[in-house]
């Protein structure tokens, strides 16, 4: 899937938004998960270790990355914040047994403290469902928006390789003879 592209992530917009709160919180959280992966990801290496982000690895939670990418300039406080309270909820959601909701408490403590939310935006009172979607979907709008004009760094030459390359073809020794530091056993 592109996470980039529209058409692909509508049905995974369609589950969070037309689904129940428990459903909506958890699938919300894994998909900004996984955009903010894909972020980060973008602005390391190609030839990544894969254990980075596996089950153990430091890049593994959810958590992880949001420092992460706040650490490397890629997310600005108030995404870190949101993203960080986001996280929260999906895990309220995602470990409680009780029936929650938007609306009831402790969810909706960590909604009302969303800083890109509708009704800090407009001004207007909305449901706690409301603030924590339009939350949702301004990130996703920020994270695709930054995935697409990431530039993934090049791995600079190896020095090594550079001082053996040279020392090959180093033009005022001559040929057949030795380094002053391998002849005196340095």
């Amino acid at each position: 899937m592109d996470l980039t592209n529209k058409d692909d992530i509508r049905p995974v917009l369609a589950a969070f938004i037309g689904d129940t709160d428990r459903a909506c919180g958890i699938l919300a959280g894994a998909f900004l998960e996984e955009l903010l992966e894909e972020l980060v990801r973008r602005h390391m290496v190609e030839s990544l270790p894969e254990d980075l982000f596996a089950k153990y690895g430091p890049l593994s939670s959810f958590a992880g990355k949001i420092d992460l990418a706040f650490a490397l300039g890629l997310i600005s406080t108030s995404e870190f914040t949101d993203l960080h309270r986001i996280r929260r909820i999906r895990n309220i959601f995602a470990h409680s047994l009780e029936v929650l909701r938007f609306d009831s408490s402790p969810v909706r403590d960590h909604v009302d403290q969303l800083l890109l939310r509708r009704s800090t935006i407009t001004g207007l009172a909305t449901q706690e469902r409301s603030d924590f979607e339009t939350s949702v979907l301004i990130l996703v709008g920020f994270l695709q928006s930054r995935i697409k004009q990431a530039v993934r760094p090049i791995v600079p030459h190896d020095v090594s390789d550079k001082l053996r390359e040279h020392r090959t073809h180093d033009p005022t020794r001559a040929p057949g003879t030795r380094e002053a530091s391998n002849e005196s056993g340095e």
